[in-house]
């Protein structure tokens, strides 16, 4: 029994993949748009913008005494 519910959800997983795979662009993107893409959804370039925002909410200023 869970092997045909295995293959039935593979083949319906298969069967989305390829409809959506067929759906042509609205227009092609220029170069400056497929970089824009890739740097926004990045998750490694995420995580580091995320890390440094939060590092600088944690700087403290210390003065020394005299």
């Amino acid at each position: 029994m869970n092997v045909q519910k295995f293959i039935g959800f593979t083949g319906a997983l298969l069967f989305t993949l390829f409809l959506t795979a067929q759906q042509p662009l609205q227009s092609p993107l220029t170069l400056d748009q497929c970089i824009a893409l890739s740097l926004q959804s990045n998750p490694q370039l995420l995580s580091s913008q995320y890390t440094v925002a939060e590092n600088d909410g944690h700087i403290l200023i210390v003065k020394k005494e005299k």
